[in-house]
Order: structure tokens, then C-alpha cells, then sequence
């Protein structure tokens, strides 16, 4: 198990590419073509999880089930944040199934229980690096509901997200970024912007 800090920053969408511009001018490079991810996640009926990604508890893990556009492939992940960091499990699904991950409507997890699609995010995704540290800028994010995709809002804001060693010195990602980090949580703005937790 490998702990790892995660840093997010909002953005105006109109400062995505002033952004990404002076990333690449300060030595980052880019690592993969920009692509489309499509992420089903998954909570209880009261959206224990979304509240306690709300309320910043630890430890918390969020579930989802996530496509690439360059890929046919599905992945459970699982991504849990502790006092000690962050870390994510990912898998492979059994595209053999009878049950075509795309249209699972409920999973089972041993600290939750049942849980069920409870909201689809998605948004194109660049990948750069910098040292030591992996950055992804993601725009153009989309909330769509969990039982009808007509039903959808789209976010004004992109995020940039630094992902590194748990040990990793704030004042060099900070030397980089020049911006103060923030909360965003892309699965709670989708059930926000949707209004399911009502």
C-alpha cells in the first residue's frame, strides 16, 4: 500500500490553457494525449459517502466504476483518504460477465454494505509531470443523474490535481503551482449541482 498526497486547485475554465501553458513553460511535460473519463459512482441510499467526503471525515473511501475513451476496458476503483494519506485500488472487471459493467446498477462493499449508481461524472483529462510530482488538468466536466444521462449539468470550474509522495514538500508543489490548494471534489459538486441530496 503506497500513501500519497493530493492536492487540488479550482480554476476558471477561461484560465485552463493560461494555466497549462506555463506548467509546460516551468519544465512540466506531458506524459498522455488528453482523453475523455466516463466515472459511474456508486454510494449508499442516504449518501453516506458523498456526506463524509462533505464533511472532510477520515478515514472515507468513494466508489466508482471508470471508463477511458482510448480504452473498452471498465475499472472498479476504490479510493480511500486516511490520516496518513491516499491510495486507490483499482481493478479490472470481467468483460466475460453476462452483466456489462456500464449499466451495474449496485455493487457490494464490505464497509458499507449495498450501494448503488448514484451519479456519472465525466470530463476530458490532460497528463503532465514535473519531478517528482504527476499533474492532471481536467475541463469540460459533466454531472449527469444516475438514471437518465439527458438529465446532466455542466461545472464552470476545471481542477488541476497534483498527485505525489505523501512526503513530498508543500513549499515545492507550492513553487510550482503558485495557487493555494482547495477542496473539490468532483463527486460531491455532482450530486450538489444535480440536487440528489435533497
Amino acid at each position: 500500500m503506497s500513501f500519497r498526497k493530493e492536492l487540488k486547485y479550482s480554476l476558471k475554465t477561461t484560465d485552463y490553457d493560461i494555466i497549462k501553458a506555463r506548467l509546460l513553460q516551468n519544465g512540466a511535460r506531458i506524459l498522455f494525449p488528453e482523453r475523455r473519463v466516463i466515472s459511474q459512482y456508486f454510494d449508499t441510499l442516504n449518501l453516506r459517502m458523498f456526506q463524509e467526503s462533505d464533511e472532510g471525515i477520515l478515514p472515507r473511501r468513494k466508489i466508482r466504476i471508470r471508463q477511458y475513451s482510448d480504452s473498452v476496458s471498465f475499472f472498479k476503483e476504490v479510493k480511500i483518504s486516511s490520516h496518513e494519506g491516499r491510495f486507490k485500488v483499482s481493478s479490472e472487471l470481467n468483460q466475460t460477465s453476462t452483466i456489462k459493467p456500464s449499466v451495474y446498477n449496485n455493487l457490494f462493499d464490505l464497509s458499507y454494505g449495498a450501494v448503488f449508481h448514484s451519479a456519472t461524472v465525466e470530463y476530458s483529462r490532460s497528463y503532465l509531470k514535473y519531478g517528482s510530482l504527476r499533474l492532471t488538468l481536467d475541463r469540460n466536466i459533466k454531472y449527469s443523474h444516475p438514471t437518465s444521462s439527458k438529465i446532466f449539468c455542466s461545472d464552470n470550474q476545471s481542477v488541476l490535481e497534483v498527485k505525489t509522495a505523501s512526503n513530498t514538500s508543500d513549499d515545492y508543489i507550492e513553487s510550482l503551482t503558485n495557487m493555494i490548494p482547495e477542496r473539490f471534489s468532483k463527486y460531491c459538486r455532482a450530486i450538489e449541482f444535480l440536487n440528489l441530496s435533497k
